[in-house]
């Protein structure tokens, strides 16, 4: 016996709402079966569904720019401060910077900055920021090509995407417990509903009963047992083997086909002759020997003879 399966995903749950939504909407419907009290909680149930998912589909699409947003902003925050420090230290390196002046940015005289992680590219920003500024207190010149401004402006920057973001998470956060509660709400008003149609619908025959349940959209599906079963009964239909040959020759606009038979150790050709008349005749295989010389000897006389392939799968 088929059983019934409530909808599973937001989508499906729409649609399930919206058959009953629809129904309220057409006064000549017959809604006898359904109370409108039930049909009103059906139609205000789709409506916050379908805005609640709207609603989360558009902050997960906002999201998603600004993690493109964050990743952009972050990359050229580090090629920036890796400039700044390449030039500090070269300028080091030529004795433009003593060494009271390189301490304040507080990084090494050679190698690489550590900037694995967001939060030690921004820390590393704000070092070299007041670094720059203690420097030219300290009566220093300000560093040109490149300028500090450059680390500035993208530490900014990438202190706004990531208020941002969190901004988003927390909207996202919102949109999707508001979605799982209209959902909730939805599989409530949906079992009710279909209970009613089950109910009503109760003194019917089973594959009657099932047939005009499924007008309203009720999902019905079968347990595997019963596809087996199903599967094993189905009719089957042979073409006798002759009609086979004929309808190859049908297909074929040459005189003769050859292919091999489903028998063991054989290989049949098939001729046509003017009277329309079919001769079958099988060659039998003795030896795995003698298979492989006969398919390769009705291969030879297949190319030499021109004949036709098997115009479809045997």
């Amino acid at each position: 016996m088929p059983y019934r399966r409530l909808p599973a995903t937001y989508t499906t749950r729409i649609e399930a709402l919206r058959i009953f939504a629809d129904i309220k909407q057409e006064s000549a419907t017959d809604n006898s079966i359904i109370s409108q009290e039930l049909l009103n909680n059906a139609e205000q149930s789709y409506r916050m569904l379908e805005n609640a998912l709207n609603i989360y589909k558009q902050a997960t699409d906002r999201q998603q720019n600004s993690n493109h947003k964050y990743r952009k902003t972050l990359a050229e925050l580090e090629a920036h401060i890796l400039n700044f420090v390449e030039s500090c230290q070269q300028k080091c390196a030529e004795g433009l910077f003593d060494e009271q002046s390189f301490s304040c940015y507080g990084i090494e005289k050679e190698g690489t900055p550590d900037l694995s992680t967001e939060q030690k590219t921004l820390d590393l920003a704000q070092k070299l920021q007041k670094g720059e500024r203690e420097r030219i207190m300290k009566g220093g010149m300000p560093m040109t090509n490149p300028t500090i401004s450059n680390v500035s402006i993208f530490h900014d920057k990438m202190i706004d995407v990531i208020v941002s973001q969190k901004t988003n998470d927390n909207f996202i956060n919102h949109t999707r417990k508001k979605l799982k509660e209209e959902s909730d709400k939805a599989d409530v008003i949906i079992k009710d509903l279909w209970d009613t149609i089950e109910s009503t619908h109760s003194h019917l025959p089973a594959d009657k009963k099932i047939e005009e349940c499924k007008k309203y959209g009720i999902i019905y599906y079968k347990r595997s047992s019963e596809k087996k079963k199903q599967k094993d009964n189905l009719p089957t239909q042979e073409m006798p083997f002759k009609d086979i040959v004929k309808k190859a020759f049908a297909h074929s606009a040459k005189d003769s086909v050859i292919f091999p038979t489903k028998k063991e150790n054989a290989i049949t050709s098939y001729n046509e002759n003017s009277s329309q008349e079919i001769n079958i005749v099988e060659i039998p295989l003795k030896s795995q020997k003698n298979k492989k010389e006969t398919k390769h000897k009705c291969k030879k006389d297949k190319e030499s003879n021109n004949l036709p392939e098997l115009p479809f799968e045997w």
